[in-house]
């Protein structure tokens, strides 16, 4: 399990988490919950997400979709997703343009080798 805690201002995109996958056959299951609380409170915005990546040639793809399950409690709400940079998949955050996020992320991956 992992977890990471942030903030960000303006809008911001930041990465939460990240797993590498090390080797070629290497596939990971990744399980995140993401919390987004506007400063000062008063409105937060909850993530879930599971999301299925493989290494092959030494790229990983994504496996079929990430299903995200949102909660936003605000018109312009942040927003969280699951995506891919080279051998690594990340949690990425973006905020709203001239507000500031407090972000809390958790998560569990579970990686088999071929």
């Amino acid at each position: 399990a992992s977890e990471a805690t942030t903030s960000d201002a303006a809008g911001q995109t930041q990465d939460l988490l990240a797993w590498t996958l090390g080797g070629d056959g290497q596939a990971v299951t990744v399980v995140a919950s993401v919390v987004a609380e506007l400063a000062g409170g008063g409105n937060s915005n909850s993530f879930v997400m599971t999301g299925n990546f493989r290494r092959v040639a030494g790229v990983v793809t994504q496996v079929g979709d990430t299903p995200i399950q949102k909660n936003p409690l605000q018109s312009a709400a942040p927003n969280a997703t699951m995506v891919v940079t080279g051998a690594s998949v990340y949690v990425r955050a973006t905020g709203v343009a001239a507000s500031t996020y407090g972000w809390r992320a958790e998560s569990s991956a579970t990686q088999v080798s071929a």
